[in-house]
């Protein structure tokens, strides 16, 4: 890396069959400054986002998961503010997927 310079992090996770975890991860000074994270699933035939995740500038630059439901609305969690160390809440992220991916997408499944 390049000292000051912004670098990005492309990573295409596969987690289960038709499941698709996408991490990008923007760094300056080998600090993450960024972050989405995107956790898909084909459902009859289609890909469907279950959850993202990120601390884009649209929402404050608060980290924050947007949770959609089948017919087009979605659910916002935040998870801390601008600021904050986000490498934590990046593991907690990842982890829940991990951990919860079932459950996630029966609950994206079942909404409304």
């Amino acid at each position: 890396m390049i000292k000051g310079h912004k670098d990005f992090l492309i990573k295409n996770v596969p987690i289960g069959d038709e499941i698709d975890v996408v991490i990008k991860l923007e760094t300056k000074n080998n600090k993450i400054q960024r972050f989405s994270i995107v956790f898909k699933k084909k459902l009859e035939g289609y890909w469907h986002i279950i959850m993202r995740c990120d601390n884009t500038k649209i929402h404050g630059g608060d980290p924050h998961c947007h949770y959609p439901k089948r017919r087009g609305k979605e659910r916002v969690i935040y998870l801390g503010q601008e600021g904050d160390d986000v490498e934590p809440i990046i593991q907690d992220i990842i982890n829940k997927i991990n951990r919860k991916h079932k459950s996630l997408v029966q609950n994206y499944q079942f909404s409304r």
